[in-house]
């Protein structure tokens, strides 16, 4: 709840900043992931295949393959054309990255969390809400929380944002239908979350944690970094994870 009200914020704020100074969020928020024939381009490809064929050898978990696999041809310009920013939608400044090492929580002295900080806002971007939302579910949030709160969570950010817009005196607002249709219209891009955000969590500190120390741009686009991708994307951890993702994730595009 604490980072959710803290999103709502943030995202508020930023929308007070673009009508003084456009170009300021403009230039801070300026696509530097989703690139034309980016570095990253080749580690989502493997990773959208690798999770599909994962996930289809499992049984009961042909929906989730064909969630990965129908779309791996495709991927990165899917995910590119749905992580821009909508001429016709809300749009808001995002943190890009929002997970627990990118904040520091503050605590009362019955250690419960009462403030928390953002950090490391290297690649924001100017998009819909959600991708900050969705990122922060599946990389941090416990399984209670996704398995019972994310509607919850959404209505609360929505409440927070429109107060928070009135207070700064904008006019905008968001509602938590607009909310759902651009969670299903993110689909694409929680692939390559999955691929590359929650993998290499995952499995860090395991035995199957791969070091990408010295490792290159120019490394993982000539393939050179493929068996170290396969490694990854074969260890039992995330064998175990993904599916659960998947159950979740699932779960919420049916509630909406």
């Amino acid at each position: 709840r604490l980072v959710f009200i803290t999103l709502a914020k943030f995202h508020a704020a930023a929308v007070a900043i673009y009508h003084e100074n456009p170009k300021l969020i403009e230039a801070v928020g300026g696509e530097c992931f989703y690139i034309e024939g980016g570095p990253l381009q080749k580690w989502i490809e493997f990773g959208c295949k690798a999770l599909g064929e994962n996930l289809k050898e499992l049984e009961g978990c042909e929906e989730y393959a064909d969630f990965f696999l129908s779309r791996a041809d495709n991927i990165w310009n899917l995910a590119a054309e749905g992580a821009a920013p909508k001429p016709d939608r809300f749009n808001v400044l995002l943190h890009g990255d929002v997970w627990v090492n990118n904040m520091m929580f503050k605590y009362n002295t019955d250690k419960e969390p009462v403030d928390v900080k953002l950090l490391d806002f290297q690649i924001s971007r100017y998009s819909t809400p959600v991708f900050d939302l969705l990122y922060f579910l599946y990389t941090s949030a416990n399984d209670d929380v996704r398995d019972n709160h994310q509607l919850e969570l959404f209505e609360l950010y929505v409440k927070t944002l429109n107060e928070s817009l009135e207070q700064v005196g904008c006019s905008e607002r968001l509602t938590l239908e607009e909310v759902k249709e651009d969670i299903k219209a993110a689909a694409p891009w929680m692939i390559t979350t999955i691929a590359f955000g929650v993998t290499p969590i995952t499995v860090h500190g395991t035995d199957e944690g791969m070091s990408f120390e010295n490792i290159t741009t120019e490394d993982i686009a000539a393939g050179k970094c493929d068996p170290i991708f396969k490694t990854m994307y074969n260890s039992k951890r995330l064998k175990a994870i993904v599916p659960v993702l998947m159950r979740q994730y699932f779960n919420l595009l049916k509630s909406l």
